[in-house]
């Protein structure tokens, strides 16, 4: 399993960023995988998985960055990322699948 991480980011697309300046910074809803990992998964760069917990499951696409430890599942809390579906708490394990 993997241990799911959520990011807060400054700029999360919120309501009070609609026609803003800064909507070009907003980044869509995705997860980050270790490059190790996403292989032995099977995933590439754009495809969707899905992370599933005791909570429930959401599809989110895949990044991928050498610099992630390996077994952690990171997550951008920004609008359209539907985290709450699977957090159980600060860290929550979960699983990943294509």
């Amino acid at each position: 399993g993997f241990v799911l991480l959520a990011a807060p980011r400054a700029y999360d697309g919120g309501d009070w960023a609609r026609e803003s300046k800064l909507q070009p910074r907003m980044v869509p809803p995705h997860v980050i995988l270790n490059a190790d990992d996403a292989a032995a998964l099977g995933v590439a760069l754009g495809e969707t998985v899905r992370l599933t917990s005791s909570a429930g499951s959401v599809e989110l696409p895949a990044q991928i960055d050498r610099g992630l430890p390996r077994g952690v599942a990171l997550a951008p809390a920004v609008r359209g990322a539907a985290l709450s579906a699977v957090q159980t708490g600060p860290q929550t394990r979960v699983t990943i699948t294509k």
